[in-house]
């Protein structure tokens, strides 16, 4: 009898939790909206998966699955200020991606997931030769050269983790700029176009930061 009674007693209790766990999931179901994991754009299909916007990319006889941390339709209003890049920036195969060595750590975070973004590709899909620079010569840039846009013999990319996000151009130089999360959005935009998913940088009227 007893043992009847606390089989009765159990199986209640396991009902009630299934009728809660089936409330309050109803009720997170309806408060998150389902993700949306495909995306079409230009032609190309982009899927969300691990915090990653992949699509396949080809390079000659190679075919690429490029994953990349935003989407085209996120970075598209991102400004573009300066002047055309020149002929010898597409030119050249080595590309000296260059940051301030003084920057505090929480910048140095964003530098990191920004650059390696931009490595990825870089020495990838996009088959060019990355070098690590610095802006200033301090301790932690010994064994790295200095360069900035001002070594107009180098192409040149100015990584800056501040606001405003933006792309600058300068000749032989790329400025990539933005707060936090924002910087790697403005690598990101500057690699689809590269891609030619998104149109061809085309400046606006505004000097580069």
């Amino acid at each position: 009898m007893d043992h009847t009674k606390n089989a009765i007693i159990a199986v209640v209790v396991v009902l009630l939790i299934g009728i809660m766990l089936w409330e309050v999931g109803k009720f997170a179901w309806q408060a998150i909206p389902e993700r949306q994991t495909k995306i079409t754009y230009n032609n190309f299909e982009f899927t969300y998966l691990d915090q990653a916007w992949y699509f396949q990319w080809q390079n000659k006889d190679k075919i690429y699955n490029v994953p990349l941390r935003f989407n085209p339709q996120q970075v598209t209003s991102i400004p573009i200020h300066g002047n055309e890049l020149s002929d010898e920036f597409n030119n050249r195969n080595e590309v000296y991606v260059t940051i301030n060595p003084e920057a505090n750590q929480t910048e140095m975070t964003y530098l990191g997931l920004a650059k390696g973004e931009l490595l990825f590709n870089l020495i990838g899909p996009l088959a060019r030769k990355e070098i690590d620079a610095c802006t200033k010569n301090v301790t932690d840039c010994i064994d790295r050269p200095i360069v900035t846009c001002d070594d107009q013999n180098k192409s040149v990319i100015f990584l800056v983790p501040k606001a405003p996000t933006s792309i600058g151009l300068l000749n032989n130089c790329i400025v990539l700029q933005g707060e936090g999360e924002e910087l790697t959005k403005a690598v990101d935009a500057l690699l689809y176009r590269w891609y030619n998913i998104i149109p061809t940088i085309t400046p606006q009227t505004q000097q580069a930061p």
